[in-house]
C-alpha cells in the first residue's frame, strides 16, 4: 500500500480514502479514483480519456461528468491554503497535479494501526433503547480460476457469473435467516443474527429528517420495486434522459429527488430546484414568470454550463436561505443591481 501526502491530506490507496489529518474527507469513489490518477503522476499531464478510464472503467460517459468530479476535488482540497489550485487544467489536453506530493510505502502493521470507520457501525440505526445482539459476519467471494479464459475473456460471461453467484448467496442466506448487508462486485457480505426489520423501522430511521410517516411507505415501495438486491448503479452510465425517466417512475420520486440522485450520487450535471432556488431564480429572471417547479429544472439546465451546475445549485440555495428569503434582505444582496424583482420594487 502507498500513502500519498500533500499538505494536510493523505490519500490511502488501499482503502481509496482521503484523509485530512485523521478525519476522512467526504468524496465519492469517482473523485477518489481521479485524485489517485493525478497524484500518482505529479506534474504530468493526464489526458481526459485516461482520467475517464480511471474513474469510469468500461463505461461511456460524457466529458461533463469529469468536469463535475474535478470541481468536487478542488472544493475538497481548498480546505488547505492554495489547495484549489493544485489541480491544474491544461486546455484541450487534460489535467495535472501541481501540489506538493510525498509518497511512502506502508507496511501492513501501519495500515492496521490506523483507525478506519467501521462500515457496520455506520449502517446501524441508533435507537434510544438499542438492542444488543451477537452477530456472525461472513464474506463470500467468487474466485476466478486461472485458465478459465472462456469466462474471464468475455465481460458478459463474467457479469452473468457474478449475477448468478449473488442470487445463490442471497437465496442460501435467506434460507438460514441471514441478511445480505452489502454487495462488492464479486464479494458479498452476509450477517447472521441481525435483528429482523419491523414495519415502523424505516419511519423511525428517518424521523429526524421530518415527514417520516409519509416518506417511509414510499421508501419501502421503491425498495420493493427495485427488486433484490436493490440496484440503481446502472443509472450512472445510462443516458441521462433514460436514468431520469426511470427515477421519475418510482413511487414518490419527483423531479427534484431524481435530480438530487443524479448530481449528488453520480456527479451527473443537474440543478435540483427546491423552494429556495425557485424563489431566487424567479426573482433574478432565470426562468419565465409563473414557471412551475418541475419546468424550472429544465429551464435552469438550458442556461447553465454543466460544469457549473453543482456550484450554482449550492450557491442559489445558500443565497435563498440567508439573503433572498420570502421577506428578502435586499440591502445585503450583492445581486440587487441586476435583479429585475428589486428594480421593479423600487418603482
Amino acid at each position: 500500500m502507498t500513502l500519498h501526502a500533500f499538505g494536510p491530506f493523505r490519500l490511502d490507496t488501499q482503502d481509496d480514502l482521503l484523509f485530512r489529518g485523521n478525519e476522512p474527507v467526504a468524496l465519492g469513489r469517482r473523485a477518489i479514483a481521479l485524485l489517485r490518477a493525478l497524484v500518482e503522476r505529479p506534474g504530468v499531464v493526464v489526458s481526459k480519456d485516461a482520467l475517464i478510464t480511471a474513474a469510469w472503467a468500461r463505461q461511456t460517459v460524457e466529458e461533463s461528468n469529469l468536469t463535475v468530479q474535478i470541481a468536487a476535488l478542488r472544493r475538497a482540497l481548498s480546505e488547505a491554503p492554495g489547495g484549489d489550485r493544485w489541480i491544474e487544467t491544461m486546455p484541450r489536453r487534460g489535467y495535472r497535479f501541481v501540489g506538493p506530493v510525498m509518497s511512502e510505502a506502508q507496511t501492513d502493521a501501519v495500515t492496521a494501526a490506523r483507525p478506519v470507520a467501521d462500515p457496520l457501525a455506520l449502517s446501524t440505526i441508533a435507537y434510544q433503547e438499542a438492542e444488543r445482539r451477537q452477530i456472525t459476519a461472513m464474506s463470500c467471494e467468487l474466485i476466478s480460476l486461472k485458465g478459465r479464459a472462456s469466462v474471464m475473456g468475455y465481460l458478459e460471461d463474467w457479469r452473468e457469473a457474478i449475477e448468478g453467484f449473488q442470487r445463490c448467496v442471497s437465496t442460501t442466506t435467506a434460507r438460514h435467516n441471514g441478511f445480505v448487508l452489502r454487495y462488492f462486485g464479486s464479494t458479498v457480505l452476509v450477517i447472521f443474527g441481525y435483528p429482523a426489520a419491523q414495519e415502523d423501522d424505516a419511519e423511525e430511521a428517518i424521523r429526524a429528517g421530518g415527514l417520516g410517516r409519509q416518506k417511509a411507505p414510499r421508501i419501502q415501495a421503491i425498495i420493493e420495486r427495485l427488486g433484490d438486491p436493490p440496484d440503481l448503479d446502472w443509472t450512472e452510465g445510462a443516458p441521462r434522459e433514460e436514468s431520469l425517466d426511470f427515477l421519475l417512475e418510482l413511487p414518490g420520486v419527483g423531479r427534484k429527488t431524481a435530480a438530487c440522485v443524479l448530481i449528488f450520487t453520480w456527479g451527473i450535471p443537474e440543478i435540483p430546484v427546491d423552494v429556495h432556488i425557485h424563489r431566487v431564480g424567479g426573482r433574478l429572471g432565470l426562468f419565465p414568470e409563473g414557471t412551475s417547479l418541475e419546468k424550472a429544472h429544465d429551464e435552469m439546465m438550458e442556461i447553465v454550463d454543466p460544469a457549473d451546475a453543482y456550484e450554482l445549485h449550492m450557491n442559489l440555495i445558500r443565497h435563498g436561505r440567508a439573503v433572498c428569503r420570502p421577506k428578502p434582505r435586499c440591502e445585503e444582496c450583492a445581486l440587487r443591481r441586476m435583479c429585475p424583482w428589486y428594480r421593479a420594487a423600487l418603482k
